[in-house]
């Protein structure tokens, strides 16, 4: 999508899914099929898996609401670009007690602890840059893809390192 729908660094991933029809499309289906099969997946054996405790699995459920709300509503203008933004930043923020839930249980081995502390201090580092350094505004696409891959990394590193 990305590629396809070129846009700027300042403009978030969602801004350039709204920008065309296409790839509103595309950023809906990942959104919102992708993020179910993956909610099943982290529900069905992730959390087991990783004897996680039940409030993983209650900020796990409103994190992929808030994604279905955002997939539902482009970021466009007025009330949707309120909606949509407030239920992006507030998922992007709930991706901080899920890395600690995570992170946090014993199952996983060290290495993968390696890997999500780093991880975990990028999420931190994007957060402080984007609120404390007007400049890095002009790399939000980068930041944002960064921030959502090192989640990823997270669960990804604590199901299979």
């Amino acid at each position: 999508m990305l590629f396809k729908w070129h846009g700027t660094y300042t403009m978030s991933i969602s801004q350039h899914a709204a920008s065309t029809k296409g790839a509103y499309n595309l950023l809906f289906i990942t959104l919102i099929v992708g993020g179910l099969l993956f909610y099943s997946w982290l529900l069905a054996w992730f959390a087991p898996y990783l004897e996680l405790p039940k409030s993983f699995s209650y900020v796990l459920s409103l994190t992929v609401l808030l994604q279905i709300i955002a997939g539902i509503i482009p970021d466009s203008t007025g009330w949707k670009h309120r909606t949509h933004q407030s239920a992006a930043y507030f998922m992007a923020v709930l991706y901080i007690p899920l890395s600690y839930f995570i992170v946090t249980s014993e199952k996983i081995s060290l290495t993968a602890q390696i890997v999500c502390a780093i991880c975990i201090g990028y999420i931190f580092l994007s957060a402080y840059l984007f609120f404390f350094v007007r400049k890095a505004r002009n790399y939000y696409l980068i930041f944002q893809s960064l921030y959502i891959v090192s989640f990823q990394l997270i669960i990804l590193s604590a199901a299979y390192l």
